[in-house]
């Protein structure tokens, strides 16, 4: 396994302009994302916030939680999406 810092943050090049990416664990898997804030990551995931529960680095965050965390490179996710049924 790398060291940290040695792949967590990249800076990718687009039509002159940088954009910083971030590598998180999300469910088990390593994923590039440019979101900092849980709002701006459901978005760019197409996830329906409303549904989801979050584990943020082990540990389970309340919904009025989500405002104040703030993403990092290296941070572990799990999103579950709840779902109702009979």
């Amino acid at each position: 396994m790398k060291k940290p810092g040695s792949f967590w943050l990249r800076r990718h090049f687009h039509n002159s302009s940088s954009k910083i990416m971030l590598l998180l664990i999300i469910n088990g898997e390593s994923k590039e994302v440019a979101s900092t804030s849980l709002k701006d990551l459901f978005v760019e995931l197409s996830l329906p916030a409303p549904l989801m529960l979050v584990e943020h680095n082990g540990k389970a965050l309340l919904r009025s939680q989500w405002e104040s965390v703030a993403l990092a490179a290296g941070d572990r996710l799990e999103l579950m999406k709840v779902a109702a049924g009979g």
